[in-house]
């Protein structure tokens, strides 16, 4: 089954562009595929999700609106990001592969971030 580009937009002005439905959305890090429900998000070193301002990318896609930084990192390898409805609990909406996995030695912990400038993730729906 093909959805039209069209229908992608649709479905993400009323999803997650849309204020009354998702009044924030947060950005998760994760050391595998988050799968369909948020899987394998990392915890531990006072890390947590952070804000995602959402904005219209290509057809079918959002990105980061704003420049946004993770700090507190734990120790490992991050290879992926999900977007939820809470900072934290809530549900899971979506994620998606990171284009390069991240290491974060022992001696990193707590001192590291992660940044991503506005622009730098792009999430497509189907």
């Amino acid at each position: 089954m093909s959805i039209s580009a069209f229908l992608k937009d649709k479905l993400i002005e009323s999803t997650l562009l849309n204020r009354e439905l998702f009044p924030a959305l947060y950005l998760s890090l994760h050391n595998g595929d988050p799968g369909e429900w948020g899987d394998n998000e990392i915890t531990g070193s006072d890390f947590a999700r952070v804000p995602f301002q959402a904005k219209r990318g290509a057809p079918g896609a959002i990105l980061n609106a704003d420049t946004m930084e993770s700090v507190a990192m734990p120790e490992g390898v991050i290879t992926h990001f999900g977007v939820w409805n809470e900072a934290t609990g809530g549900e899971f909406l979506l994620g998606d592969e990171l284009a390069q996995p991240m290491t974060v030695l022992p001696e990193q912990n707590r001192r590291l971030s992660l940044r991503f400038g506005a622009g730098d993730l792009l999430l497509r729906i189907g």
